[in-house]
């Protein structure tokens, strides 16, 4: 989610920032629909990564949904 959101904003602005900062930027900058989702990972990067906690449910889903829109966008569909 959050190489999505770095790849979109280095996209718009020819610039790198950190993953904070790309999901930041995601959620003031791209389709309001996402910002729950954004907001969500941005809280759960918080909890660091453990192997044995599942996404949540949908998670997997809506991820993919997300990734075909940032992929959408970088093509300029």
């Amino acid at each position: 989610m959050t190489t999505y959101c770095r790849m979109l904003f280095t996209l718009s602005t020819g610039e790198v920032t950190s993953k904070r900062g790309a999901l930041e930027w995601a959620r003031a900058a791209l389709d309001p629909r996402w910002r729950p989702l954004l907001t969500q990972v941005a809280e759960d990067r918080a909890r660091g990564w453990d192997p044995l906690d599942p996404p949540r449910p949908g998670g997997m889903e809506a991820l993919h949904e997300f990734a075909a829109y940032a992929q959408s966008l970088a093509r300029g569909d």
